[in-house]
């Protein structure tokens, strides 16, 4: 696919979007658990991976906005990057 078609797809997507209003965590987090009908938002919407990272089922620049490493660069510290690699076998 050439870069113009892709900017083009970008800017029509844009433009659906800019047709809803930007929503808060906590306006998500009511619709959510109204959708649910009483039953537990952590039970059924949050998970957890085998080393007991929480999963949430909606994350919000809010979340991401002070992460310390945001500002690091691959190959430096804190190591938190993943470089891609090759599997040779």
């Amino acid at each position: 696919m050439s870069k113009i078609i892709q900017k083009q797809e970008l800017n029509e997507q844009h433009q659906l979007f800019s047709e809803f209003p930007a929503t808060s965590y906590l306006e998500w987090r009511q619709a959510a658990e109204k959708s649910l009908k009483g039953a537990s938002f952590e039970e059924k919407l949050v998970s957890q991976t085998y080393e007991g990272i929480e999963l949430q089922p909606m994350y919000f620049q809010e979340d991401i906005r002070n992460l310390s490493y945001r500002s690091s660069k691959p190959g430096s510290a804190p190591y938190v990057h993943v470089l891609p690699y090759q599997v040779k076998g």
